[in-house]
């Protein structure tokens, strides 16, 4: 095999293989001459031949017009037979399978290589013959043939399995190709209900910190946390949010923690006059005896893999990218989020059962009237005051300056989904060692790996800015919707993917 042709790729290799075949055709013409078993032989050398052949050119076709492929194979000596161009575009078509195609056309030329050294030696075999008789001819070469049958038969097998790979290579290089086409045809667009879990998670948030008004009587409620579930039931007609509130009862005998389940729909009226319910008025409560919130950091334990499969593990994964794009611009989610924000109910002895129950929390403040004055001024007191916006926009600016963070909230999502798919706990801080991890191979496989760098670096083509529709859709696009194809392979069915997903 010409050295310059391996060196250069595809297209001169091809090259290469076309010229060795041709001499070999020719070659193949001194079987005629021989019996039945010689022209056999010879039927199945210029078939695999011809298959090679048709095979370069279906890939030629698939990636170049039908004139510039004309042109190439009617012209061996045309440029474009060693343009850097033409190769690159071959690469392009064939991404990853380009080696691997590379190195089969360079096995099937030594193939032929060896065949086509078989049929000299036959050659020189009947030029040595001299004057002799035509039947004399045809028993040397029968001869010759019958002795050296094993070895082309295994020869012909070779090149049969060597085209065969060509072809399987060939093929799911175009469906690939064509996946992608009919991708970017039929691009997915992130359904409304998503911009309608922002809207009135956003609505309900402000309506409840203005509204709720603690009217217990036996105690003081010194704290109350909303904790807002992440399954949202959502459709075009209405949206459905959970909603936990946990408050906190200090009496002169005892500290007492107690939980009310609220569930909150949307509905289109024209006048509404009612203020949120009390804990005496709601219709709904949980266990005192409830066991507290688990961080869902604290999963991240490796005595836990066995508890999540890695098809759960990918619905976790699924669950934290469809949050961030309903919630991230809501007051209940924080721009720099962890693991350590989100907790889940230990209700089940099985853990993805006791995931359903995930959950983000923010701290509620009683309204001002009456009493209440007085317990808000206690409890600022004694809680720390939050930091600035000034600060907060200063911290943003350094993480973009010195670790080259684009979105917070989308590196907080990429280090989220390392840990995820790695299970192991990682300091999102440590910018450094959460990369490390990206670039190494986890158990959810290199698609996973893929998507999840592409959140670290929020690498979508669209900017940096979440609240631009167009990055939002490229992230639904390209995370959410591959996530649950991915989830739907492993299941057989996507029905009941949607259904858990929310």
């Amino acid at each position: 095999m010409d050295p310059v042709s391996l060196a250069l790729g595809i297209a001169p290799l091809c090259l290469s293989v076309f010229s060795g075949a041709k001499i070999a055709r020719k070659k193949l013409r001194l079987l005629r001459h021989y019996d039945k078993e010689a022209r056999r032989l010879r039927i199945r050398l210029k078939t695999q031949i011809s298959i090679f052949l048709d095979e370069s050119q279906l890939l030629l076709l698939e990636v170049f017009d039908d004139s510039t492929v004309e042109d190439m194979l009617g012209n061996l000596s045309s440029e474009r037979w060693t343009s850097a161009e033409i190769d690159g575009q071959l690469r392009k078509h064939l991404g990853r399978k380009y080696e691997a195609v590379k190195d089969v056309i360079q096995l099937i030329g030594e193939q032929i290589e060896s065949i086509d050294d078989d049929l000299s030696n036959l050659d020189h075999d009947h030029s040595n013959l001299g004057k002799l008789s035509a039947t004399a001819h045809k028993a040397r070469g029968a001869i010759g043939v019958v002795l050296n049958k094993s070895r082309m038969d295994q020869a012909i097998e070779d090149l049969l399995g060597s085209t065969n790979e060509l072809r399987r290579l060939r093929k799911m290089a175009k469906a690939t190709q064509d996946r992608k086409t009919k991708r970017t045809l039929e691009k997915k667009v992130m359904p409304q209900t998503y911009g309608l879990v922002t809207k009135y998670s956003t609505s309900f948030h402000d309506v409840f910190v203005r509204k709720w008004s603690c009217l217990n009587t036996d105690g003081v409620h010194s704290r109350h946390t909303a904790k807002l579930l992440l399954d949202a039931d959502a459709s075009d007609e209405h949206i459905d949010l959970r909603l936990i509130l946990e408050y906190e009862a200090i009496s002169e005998a005892l500290q007492q923690k107690s939980l009310l389940l609220l569930r909150v729909r949307s509905e289109d009226l024209t006048w509404v006059e009612t203020d949120l319910p009390t804990p005496e008025s709601s219709s709904s409560s949980l266990d005192n005896e409830e066991p507290p919130p688990k961080s869902l950091a604290s999963i991240l334990n490796p005595t836990k893999i066995v508890e999540l499969s890695v098809n759960e593990q990918l619905r976790l994964a699924l669950r934290l990218v469809r949050s961030v794009l309903q919630f991230h611009s809501t007051p209940w989610w924080r721009e720099n989020w962890s693991l350590a924000d989100l907790s889940y109910f230990d209700i089940d002895t099985e853990l993805s059962r006791s995931l359903s129950t995930l959950h983000i929390a923010t701290k509620i403040l009683p309204s001002t009237t009456g009493r209440d004055v007085e317990i808000k001024d206690a409890i600022e007191q004694v809680l720390p005051s939050p930091s600035s916006s000034n600060d907060a926009e200063v911290g943003d600016n350094d993480a973009s300056l010195y670790c080259g963070i684009r979105n917070a909230t989308m590196y907080s999502l990429g280090a989220a989904l390392v840990q995820i798919g790695h299970w192991m706990a990682l300091d999102a801080d440590d910018v450094a060692r959460v990369r490390r991890a990206a670039g190494k191979t986890s158990r959810l496989g290199p698609l996973y790996d893929r998507l999840v760098e592409q959140c670290l670096y929020c690498d979508f083509g669209f900017g940096a800015d979440l609240q631009q529709t167009q990055l939002q859709s490229a992230i639904y696009e390209n995370v959410v919707c591959e996530l649950e194809r991915m989830v739907g392979l492993l299941e057989g069915r996507t029905e009941e993917l949607r259904t858990w997903c929310g």
